[in-house]
């Protein structure tokens, strides 16, 4: 298969760009941000999607196709379909292997972990079987290390064997001399005897009086303890004890003292919101004035009827008429321009008008001032200036005056009540304090419960500790016997003892025939033993040099076809310089020069790359089967320019099999591609 055109419609930053591709080498030029990144990009996600977010950022618009030749027949594959038109050697490719193997960048060239997988080493890189070369030499090796020893005095099979054999060697000379020793051994064994008992007669009472002195020492921290809780229990014996019947009686109490202590502070809240509405000292000038206040509320009806009977304004002001006419009599006099006879005519018609105004508007007896009323009105402000309320209005004031009444009531019929709460608060609070006094108090009850709670517990301890005391033999009601340590001299006993202990020994194994039998029994044995490891230790050296010479004939002789293909395109890039190192006996992957092997370690930067990118693209020839394109994203950066025209003639070789798209932003490869034969540079920038 082979990409003939690459059309994005949308893609990152990209719209409607059409590339048209060449079969063999393709090198797409452009400098950076110019869209060789995202063209790559959208190449390999069409063909092999991966859910990694990754640039550019992806859009629910993006879409384009890819035409792909396979067998002269083209196809298209649609970016973003999941039911692809695509050969099976590419289905289903898992993407990370795939960037890292078919479509590369730089970081996917250098990295060498997909390689150096068995999988990969097993299937490509070695002959069948090849792979387990390594683990068996490893495993001789170490077999050889672990019977032989790789120098004398190495831990090894052998050399154990040997240590043994020295060892009971010796054993077997020294009970040989030993038994010759025997009578002298007995006669000193006597003699170190009778010392040790002479010294332990004339040490026995010091002996008995130090170890009864050590006792007596351990147990004297218990008997201060001891004394220590007796004294805080006698301190607390003073303290008058809690009956349950006291703790259920302080609690009925406690709790019916509380009760009432509550109800009277409610009642208190109804009374101080009765004084929000009259303050203290208003309500008891009020009560001094009482009767006069209800008198006055009495009246209250009276008033209001005698305010509704009130005569209209217009006959109040009847007299003011007449003046008016007289007014103007006068006025007409001084007018100018009038005559006399029309200012006498004006003034007698003013006069005589004014006097019938008079008589016909002047007010009735019945219309006069009501005197009760405005003294109610008298009366209350009276009243009010003596209960120290100012004055608003009539029918404000005497609101006040009802409101004030109505808590007077209210304070009178609280009185008896308040009262009878209060004596029953008293009596409750009696009644505790009554219970409480044998204690000292409410905090003196509290400290009789704790001294009752701590006795148990000093009770529970000193029993305790007497049982304990007792157990070691012990009075602990009886005061511990006086005794001073006595200085005894064991060192001449302690070396007795220990002489005493070698003699046994050595007189032991003078006349041990059987322990002799024994040592010779184990002295054939380990003959057997170190026949047998020496046998196991030749089959190995030889298995090492049958190994040795096998890998180096097949290492000469057999070389995988990756292998073949990854020394061609390496002799192309190095002008010759070096080959893949196949010795099945390498563990990792090497290359061989005119100086000899050379490991991942010891590669250029450059070097590392030429080998990676030859070993990749012959891996990926072989698994692609020359069909699957590749595509390369500046992975000639690291090469100085004699590398560069190597790995372009490589890529031009390998691409007369198959498909190469190589993307760049460096302007010398175009340059030098340009002079190969069948190479195609698109420049998109």
């Amino acid at each position: 298969m082979w990409i003939s055109r690459i059309l994005m419609e949308s893609f990152g930053d990209q719209r409607d760009r059409d590339i048209c591709l060449g079969k063999g080498l393709n090198v797409i030029y452009g400098p950076n941000e110019s869209g060789k990144t995202t063209t790559m990009e959208f190449v390999r996600n069409t063909l092999i999607p991966t859910r990694r977010q990754l640039y550019p950022e992806r859009s629910k618009s993006d879409s384009g196709r890819i035409y792909a030749v396979e067998g002269g027949k083209e196809s298209i594959i649609e970016f973003g379909s999941k039911d692809q038109p695509l050969p099976d050697y590419i289905k289903g490719m898992d993407p990370d292997f795939y960037r890292n193997i078919f479509a590369m960048n730089q970081k996917g060239l250098d990295e060498i972990g997909p390689l150096a997988s068995n999988e990969i080493r097993s299937r490509f890189l070695t002959i069948p079987g090849g792979e387990s070369i390594p683990a068996v030499i490893e495993s001789i090796d170490e077999g050889i290390k672990s019977t032989l020893g790789s120098i004398a005095r190495s831990p090894s099979t052998v050399n154990n064997i040997q240590a043994e054999e020295d060892e009971i060697h010796r054993s077997i000379d020294a009970l040989k001399a030993e038994a010759d020793q025997y009578h002298i051994l007995a006669e000193k064994r006597d003699q170190l005897t009778s010392e040790l008992s002479s010294i332990a007669e004339s040490n026995k009472d010091a002996t008995e009086n130090n170890r009864m002195y050590e006792k007596v020492e351990s147990v004297r921290p218990m008997y201060e303890s001891l004394r220590s809780l007796k004294a805080r229990r006698s301190e607390l014996s003073s303290r008058a004890d809690v009956t349950q019947q006291d703790r259920e009686e302080y609690e009925r109490l406690k709790t019916d003292f509380n009760n009432k202590t509550y109800a009277q502070s409610k009642l208190e809240d109804e009374r101080d919101m009765l004084f929000d509405k009259v303050s203290p000292s208003v309500e008891s000038k009020a009560r001094s004035n009482i009767a006069d206040i209800r008198d006055i509320l009495s009246r209250r009806h009276e008033y209001k009827q005698q305010s509704a009977q009130q005569p209209a304004s217009g006959r109040k002001n009847a007299p003011v008429i007449p003046l008016v006419f007289v007014a103007l009599a006068i006025l007409s006099l001084v007018i100018p321009g009038l005559g006399m006879t029309a200012k006498a005519v004006i003034v007698a018609l003013c006069l005589a008008v004014g006097a019938a105004s008079y008589f016909l508007l002047k007010p009735n007896q019945d219309d006069a001032p009501d005197d009760t009323r405005e003294a109610y009105v008298r009366d209350l402000m009276a009243l009010l200036e003596e209960i120290g309320v100012r004055h608003t209005s009539v029918d404000a004031d005497l609101e006040r005056l009802e409101t004030i009444d109505s808590t007077i009531r209210a304070l009178d019929s609280m009185k008896d009540r308040y009262t009878a709460m209060q004596l029953d608060t008293l009596s409750a609070e009696k009644e505790m304090i009554s219970l409480l006094s044998r204690f000292g108090g409410e905090e003196g009850y509290q400290e009789s419960l704790n001294a009752m709670a701590e006795k148990e517990a000093l009770d529970q301890k000193i029993d305790s500790l007497k049982a304990s005391i007792r157990s070691l033999g012990f009075d602990p009601d009886e005061t511990l016997p006086q005794l001073s340590r006595i200085d005894v001299d064991d060192v001449r006993s302690s070396e007795i003892n220990r002489e005493l202990g070698s003699l046994k020994i050595s007189m032991k194994n003078a006349l041990d025939t059987e322990k002799l039998d024994r040592l010779m029994d184990e002295e054939a044995s380990l003959a057997s033993r170190m026949n047998d490891a020496l046998r196991e230790g030749a089959v190995l050296m030889l298995s090492s040099h049958i190994i040795d010479s096998a890998c180096t004939d097949i290492y000469e002789n057999v070389h995988p076809d990756v292998v073949k293909e990854t020394d061609r395109l390496l002799h192309l890039m190095t002008s010759g310089k070096y080959n893949l190192n196949t010795d099945p006996r390498s563990k990792d992957i090497s290359i061989i020069s005119e100086d000899g092997p050379k490991g991942p370690k010891q590669w250029s930067t450059g070097l590392r790359a030429e080998v990676l990118l030859s070993l990749k693209l012959a891996i990926a020839k072989e698994m692609g089967e020359s069909k699957v394109p590749i595509i390369l994203d500046d992975v000639l950066l690291p090469f100085d320019r004699e590398r560069k025209r190597g790995a372009c003639r490589a890529l031009s070789e390998l691409s007369q099999d198959m498909q190469i798209l190589m993307f760049t932003c460096d302007d010398s490869i175009p340059e030098i591609c340009r002079d190969i034969e069948g190479a195609t540079v698109i420049d998109i920038s």
